[in-house]
């Protein structure tokens, strides 16, 4: 966000016209390993690294 800040700062008018949209979409559960990261997929993700027990049933969607 901070990133977004300092764009539109300097941004003409017509230039700050955008659309956003936010969805949230279902996923299918299940866990996949990914040799290249060695790491476990399909986790809730917490951010910063950091990763939930639980299975991710779902995501939240942001397009501008």
């Amino acid at each position: 966000m901070n990133v977004i800040e300092t764009k539109v700062k300097v941004m003409n008018s017509i230039s700050k016209i955008c659309t956003i949209c936010i969805d949230e979409i279902s996923l299918k559960t299940n866990l996949i390993y990914d040799i290249s990261a060695d790491e476990v997929l399909g986790f809730v993700d917490l951010g910063a690294n950091k990763k939930s027990e639980l299975i991710a049933t779902s995501a939240l969607v942001v397009m501008a």
